[in-house]
């Protein structure tokens, strides 16, 4: 038989095995909580996996598909299909009525490593050129991540005869980076080119999520912008709510009989609550002007986060150039007031600072390589001439 302990010393061990004990059942009920919360999370992945479609997320096996403009928002607890629209399906865990044929991609398709793949589609998301406009998006995603790219496209047509009607095709074309919506920030300035005959510039701003604040602020030389987008003023200035997918593009105004018209969008400031891309660009445009002919621009904004005080300058080559360097067109955007700007080497006549945050200078025919370097923050954007 074991040996006896005194009673002092049993209860000691019975003491201590009781508080181990406690401390074990605390720690499994910890985990439990752990095991519940994560399990709680999964299952909102799971449910934000199947419903909420942000757009441009970039990754291999693309789909591409239609992001409704709005949703009908309700308390998660009180939905039912009764509260839907027609076309529209009950979201109990997201309290809102969603497209019926939200969840359906309109593309889907695998793209090997290395591989190129070119998805076409349409215009039908309500984005028009001709003035402010608030549409939707296409989105993007894919299960590995891949580099994407949007084409405005040259064979773009209407079917109409090209010769008759210069609307009825495409005689030019440009394309940017996509950026992916991890890089994505609520800051960023607008680069884009003044107002053109019957052409203007432009900035188009793409929600990630659900009621995102959009505020905009004119820069010091930005003009007039064109109406239509409830809460943005003639002045270029507003705030606007969007959902996500929401698409809103905002166009200068100006004098279509003339084609050095002052108005334009570079250095608005874009400030918003959650992440949004915005692109800038232009209908189409001569750089400079009376040097043709008219091309369009559109082009990714990097957001203020990214932006660096040194930038290196390297003058295109183009293929039917040679060895000789294009002529380019460098514009500087300030984000602070009072940068100083200075140039390796020096260009003669180039300005030595910006007075107003949102301002810019703009070097002119210029073939050269060379290095900006600023005391602040700037957004360096390069156009090549014609």
């Amino acid at each position: 038989p074991a040996p006896s302990l005194p009673n002092e010393s049993a209860e000691h061990v019975v003491e201590l095995l009781t508080q181990h004990v406690a401390l074990l059942q605390r720690r499994l009920d910890a985990l439990a909580v752990v095991a519940r919360e994560r399990g709680e999370q999964l299952a909102a992945v799971q449910r934000s996996l199947r419903h909420v479609r942000p757009p441009n997320t970039l990754t291999r096996d693309v789909e591409l598909e239609s992001i409704p403009s709005a949703t009908t928002e309700h308390s998660a607890s009180s939905i039912s299909d009764d509260d839907c629209a027609e076309g529209y399906v009950c979201a109990v865990d997201q309290g809102r009525c969603l497209p019926g044929n939200e969840a359906a991609p309109l593309q889907t398709d695998s793209v090997a490593p290395g591989a190129l793949r070119v998805f076409a589609f349409g215009n039908e998301l309500g984005i028009e050129n001709q003035g402010n406009t608030k549409g939707r998006a296409y989105r993007i995603e894919s299960d590995q991540p891949v580099t994407a790219y949007q084409f405005n496209p040259l064979e773009y047509t209407t079917g109409g005869d090209c010769l008759s009607d210069l609307n009825a095709c495409s005689f030019s074309n440009d394309a940017s980076l996509l950026l992916p919506t991890n890089a994505w920030t609520g800051t960023y300035r607008v680069a884009a080119r003044h107002h053109f005959y019957a052409s203007s510039g432009f900035y188009a701003v793409t929600a990630k999520e659900d009621n995102t604040v959009v505020n905009v602020t004119a820069g010091p030389n930005s003009g007039s912008v064109k109406g239509g987008i409830p809460g943005i003023a003639g002045n270029g200035n507003g705030q606007v709510t969007l959902n996500a997918g929401d698409v809103i593009e905002v166009v200068d105004a100006g004098d279509d009989g003339n084609g050095s018209d002052p108005n334009d969008v570079t250095g608005t400031l874009v400030a918003a609550n959650k992440p949004v891309q915005v692109i800038g660009g232009h209908q189409c445009v001569y750089i400079p002007d009376g040097v043709g002919y008219c091309d369009h621009l559109e082009e990714s904004m990097f957001p203020y986060e990214t932006l660096a005080n040194d930038y290196i300058v390297t003058a295109p080559l183009i293929p039917t150039g040679g060895n000789t360097p294009k002529v380019e067109m460098v514009r500087v955007v300030a984000t602070q007031d009072a940068t100083t700007l200075t140039y390796d080497p020096p260009q003669g006549g180039a300005p030595g600072a910006i007075g107003q945050a949102g301002a810019w200078i703009e070097l002119a025919n210029n073939p050269g390589d060379f290095q900006i370097s600023a005391d602040k923050p700037i957004l360096v954007v390069q156009y090549m001439e014609g």
